[in-house]
């Protein structure tokens, strides 16, 4: 029993040895992006006219840099943007930042789309990476708005709202024109997503948050079948009562085919809300669940996420915000509305 026991003890300090064990190649890498002097200490955007990536590394050493490298960020999964003639040319990428946090090391490396954070830890171990301050910054998306407004442009930015040692948190904006979709998802809101990475994890994984506007998710699975998850803001009009003060708002929106759709409630205060959803399909009966929407999950999740089913929904709520979320099946194409969704908002 007692040699059991030891044998069992043994494994699992071989298997701990294991998982901290840095591999040749990424310490390899690791050492050379150590080689490079970088602008800043800090997470930032900050561009001073630097020198390239060529400037610090022989032809060696950017040879390993491109034969290891991902083309392919942790944020490619919910955001690609193509960007003709830009450059992925590492030897012209200009070297912004190299940042500590905690246990960790941050290297910034700026390409044409925007700055390749590439995290690992201060034993040489990969972590993860993923693109900052693509396209604007959110000082730099307030600047184009005013200055050029949102008529025909797409403006957008993914940026940094906290890196510290053990957490990252990101934010992505995009301004454009949804307001004339014909039968798809109307909105004047911006495209609102927030991401989570916590580099702590053995595998990290990417959760976000919907937080606006409308956003689609487009993705094949594991078998190529094209997969379809909206996200969804709808618009409320207030309906006035005496001394012209607003008590109630009322949307009256639709759902299209997918094989998910979130449609998201903002509660400003306590109120009472009401759901009705009415199918336009006469063999299809739709239902409904009311998730919360406090927490950052993963696509899975979402649709996962066991909740109570309804048809018809009426109960006070705590100011927060809420998912409505309707399970349609597989995105089959269906070119009509596939149900009403009757929404009422009273003021408590």
């Amino acid at each position: 029993m007692k040699k059991t026991f030891l044998f069992i003890i043994i494994l699992a300090i071989l298997a701990s040895c294991k998982s901290l064990k840095v591999l040749k190649t990424e310490s390899e890498i690791f050492n050379i992006l150590n080689k490079i002097t970088y602008q800043h200490k800090d997470i930032t955007d900050k561009n001073e006219g630097y020198h390239n990536v060529a400037d610090f590394l022989n032809e060696s050493e950017i040879t390993k840099i491109e034969a290891w490298k991902s083309p392919e960020p942790t944020l490619e999964n919910f955001y690609g943007a193509d960007c003709i003639g830009c450059s992925n040319d590492i030897k012209k990428f200009t070297p912004i930042y190299r940042a500590e946090k905690g246990n960790f090391i941050h290297f910034g490396l700026k390409k044409s789309m925007g700055i390749e954070n590439l995290v690992f830890n201060k034993k040489g171990a990969f972590i993860t990476h993923f693109f900052t301050y693509q396209h604007y910054s959110q000082s730099q998306i307030e600047k184009e708005l005013k200055e050029r407004g949102n008529s025909g442009y797409v403006i957008s930015g993914i940026f940094p709202t906290t890196i510290n040692a053990n957490h990252i948190y990101l934010k992505h904006l995009e301004y454009s024109d949804q307001t004339d979709n014909g039968e798809w998802y109307n909105t004047s809101f911006p495209m609102a997503l927030e991401y989570y990475i916590n580099v702590k994890e053995k595998q990290h994984v990417l959760r976000f948050k919907f937080k606006g506007g409308f956003y689609s998710y487009q993705r094949d699975d594991a078998n190529g079948d094209l997969r379809m998850i909206h996200f969804f803001e709808p618009e409320f009009v207030a309906n006035a009562v005496d001394f012209n003060q607003q008590s109630s708002f009322s949307s009256k929106t639709k759902g299209y085919y997918g094989e998910a759709t979130f449609f998201l409630i903002k509660i400003e205060k306590k109120m009472n809300l009401s759901v009705v959803i009415n199918s336009k399909i006469v063999e299809k009966k739709f239902q409904f669940s009311i998730l919360e929407n406090n927490s950052f999950n993963t696509i899975e999740q979402y649709v996962n996420k066991h909740s109570e089913l309804y048809t018809t929904y009426n109960k006070n709520l705590e100011k927060g915000e809420y998912l409505i979320r309707v399970i349609n099946g597989k995105s089959t194409y269906w070119n009509m509305p596939l149900y009403d969704l009757n929404l009422k908002k009273v003021k408590l």
